[in-house]
């Protein structure tokens, strides 16, 4: 289904191109497309027009601009705030659709970048100027169509080719004149602004938006809260007393010194004569064995020191 959507849209493409279109042929094709869309859905058929995501499905399926012209004309206005059911708008499908279209060449020949540039940029111009307010809803991922779009080019490296360059050259600039708050809108996922998104691609990007709107380098640095102020002055305070206590202990330490060096050295102490440690024999306690031999000895020791005579030495008169 998705195949007959791009050829039905090609062929009719060409015969517009080549100025063989009428009134009844544009009527056909659109008669078409809507049929075709609701036999792509499930039970599209019994759904009533306004339940169907036309414009959407027609973003998604990467048709002609030539349907998103129509589509814009026929469908009523609420089409336009119409989301899918992952919260998404056309807006961000058309931003989602030309990341695609990097990565394939369609039916018509075309190279990727070069479609994306003159077909899904003219989409996304279309769809802003038509619906400013779309550029400031977020998904339901909370992601704005604006910062989608640099986040996805400088993922698929898409931003760093010429076309890729061009087409987010020509949104930024049609969000800068539609919807100029959304440059100040901060991103959820990193709360980076879009200049600061476009930096990683390409600096004549970031120029392009600060010389639209320079006040959004004002609305880099983030507003403080009443708690962030109340704690930045008691932080001061503390500072302050710190500073204060860190002199007094610098005095205090200076004073000491100054006091240790004006006082006589105290007296040193008596020297004291080492102490010497002789080496004594070691004791060795007799067995029962030897004790009994020792009493022996002594007591024959006894015996013969009784039997013997005394020699006590006469001192003769006059010695």
């Amino acid at each position: 289904m998705d195949d007959l959507l791009q050829v039905q849209s090609i062929h009719d493409l060409r015969k517009f191109s080549r100025g063989k279109q009428e009134a009844s042929d544009l009527n056909n094709l659109w008669e078409k497309t809507v049929l075709l869309i609701r036999a792509s859905q499930e039970d599209g058929m019994n759904k009533p027009l306004e339940e169907i995501n036309i414009l959407g499905t027609l973003i998604e399926k990467r048709m002609s601009n030539l349907c998103i012209w129509m589509a814009l004309r026929l469908l009523p206005s609420s089409c336009l705030s119409h989301r899918d059911s992952q919260g998404r708008m056309p807006l961000h499908l058309a931003v989602l659709s030309h990341k695609q279209d990097y990565y394939w060449h369609n039916w018509s020949g075309l190279p990727a970048c070069t479609r994306a540039v003159m077909d899904e940029s003219t989409v996304f111009d279309m769809l802003i100027s038509a619906y400013p307010d779309s550029a400031t809803e977020p998904d339901s991922n909370g992601s704005l169509p604006l910062p989608l779009l640099l986040r996805e080019c400088n993922r698929s490296f898409a931003g760093l080719t010429t076309k890729g360059k061009e087409f987010m050259m020509r949104s930024v600039q049609a969000v800068a004149k539609h919807a100029p708050q959304v440059l100040t809108l901060p991103n959820r996922d990193d709360n980076m602004l879009p200049f600061m998104l476009a930096a990683r691609s390409s600096l004549d990007l970031t120029f392009a938006i600060l010389i639209e709107h320079p006040s959004v380098l004002a609305c880099g640095t983030k507003k403080a809260t009443d708690r962030e102020i109340w704690l930045t002055r008691k932080f001061s305070k503390a500072q302050t007393q710190i500073q204060k206590l860190e002199d007094e202990n610098r005095q205090l330490r200076a004073l000491l010194a100054q006091q240790k060096q004006q006082e006589p050295a105290p007296p040193l102490p008596p020297r004291v004569a080492p102490i010497k440690i002789y080496n004594l024999p070691s004791l060795q306690f007799p067995t029962p064995k030897r004790r009994n031999d020792m009493v022996a000895a002594s007591d024959e020791d006894a015996q013969v020191c009784s039997d013997r005579p005394s020699k006590a030495r006469r001192l003769e008169p006059g010695y």
